[in-house]
């Protein structure tokens, strides 16, 4: 009987993803099965049944009506277990050594530049946890977290109402400078202390980063408003490859601080600061509302909001990781909302009301 009762769940959590996501293509990538399989469990549902509930138009799959009231209540059942999973969890989680799995996605920035450190550290100091890291772009995360595919995502920026996905809660733990940076050879070196106008940028070869992402859309968005129009020749979907083509004299770029301690500090790239104007965005632990964490999970996160407030915040000022007075362009943050002023390389956990409680709950 129980075995019964698994397999129709199973059913119609793959019932769910096929509906959400339009295709059995993309339902099968998520649930880790073939497309086959995928369709086979759709098609006994359906036998069950009595009734066809998807059919395909076009490129995309849509429920029938009979699909849609089913959907209704198959969604319900997807929660169901997942409260049960996370109740048994957080139970088995109450004593004893720390252990578990802990999977989390995070897009490129911090998985590169921010977690390498901070997981060996973890890992020295919990031994009995497992991480399963996910790296990849702040629309893909976000798309999946409601999958069940994560416990928690570390993303860059949510830009746009079309990623503040309903059942997400959004957590600010990191506001990031962006600067513009020349190679150590470029006439503009000798400007690192007293910087440039922002319509000198004109002037010089842009590279830009990959269309749509959160670093271009906030580099456009503040070369908009202030009606300066750069000469682009490149855009570049990877920071290292940014970074190598500004070394290489191919043209100038605005770059996360977070990645340039390397090259700066060898004298290979020179950060050049823009009179008048600053870029930042903000960086999010994403959480489904609701979701009930491991011990191991929440440990985590109460790990990383400490470490990121000790390596990137400090009580001096200057470089990166020194409060230097920076925020958003217009008081805006990267989605165009009202923010408080700001300082730029700085962990908002350090902040006054930033944390807003270390655990979700």
């Amino acid at each position: 009987m129980i075995a019964v009762i698994q397999t129709e769940i199973d059913r119609l959590i793959t019932f769910c993803h096929v509906v959400r996501l339009g295709s059995f293509t993309k339902a099968a990538e998520e649930l880790f099965l073939t497309q086959p399989a995928v369709s086979v469990q759709i098609s006994k549902l359906e036998r069950s049944l009595r009734v066809r509930l998807v059919e395909q138009r076009g490129q995309r799959i849509y429920p029938t009506d009979a699909g849609k009231r089913l959907y209704a209540y198959a969604e319900q059942v997807q929660q169901l277990c997942r409260v049960l999973i996370d109740a048994t969890r957080a139970v088995a989680d109450d004593e004893g050594e720390l252990q578990g799995r802990i999977a989390l996605g995070a897009t490129t920035t911090i998985a590169l530049y921010m977690l390498p450190s901070l997981l060996r550290q973890f890992q020295q100091q919990y031994g009995g946890v497992e991480i399963a890291l996910t790296v990849t772009t702040t629309k893909s995360i976000v798309e999946s977290l409601p999958a069940d595919h994560h416990d928690f995502c570390l993303i860059e920026g949510v830009v746009g109402s079309s990623l503040r996905a309903p059942g997400i809660r959004y957590e600010p733990f990191f506001k990031d400078e962006l600067s513009l940076i020349v190679h150590s050879g470029h006439p503009w070196a000798e400007r690192s202390r007293t910087g440039i106008a922002l319509d000198e940028l004109s002037r010089e070869v842009f590279i830009g980063h990959r269309p749509g992402s959160t670093m271009q859309v906030i580099i456009e968005r503040v070369l908009r408003r202030h009606g300066v129009k750069v000469n682009q020749k490149m855009a570049i979907d990877n920071m290292e490859v940014v970074k190598r083509m500004v070394e290489a004299g191919l043209g100038v770029s605005i770059v996360s601080q977070v990645v340039l301690d390397k090259e700066v500090t060898a004298g290979e790239l020179v950060i050049v600061p823009i009179k008048g104007v600053s870029f930042s965005r903000t960086f999010h632990i994403g959480t489904l509302n609701g979701r009930i964490l491991s011990r191991a999970a929440l440990t985590f996160l109460d790990y990383f909001r400490d470490a990121v407030a000790a390596k990137y915040c400090s009580p001096q000022t200057g470089q990166l990781g020194e409060p230097a007075a920076v925020c958003s362009v217009d008081g805006r943050d990267q989605m165009g909302e009202k923010q408080a002023p700001c300082k730029g390389g700085q962990s908002i956990a350090a902040m006054p009301g930033g944390r807003g409680g270390r655990r979700p709950r």
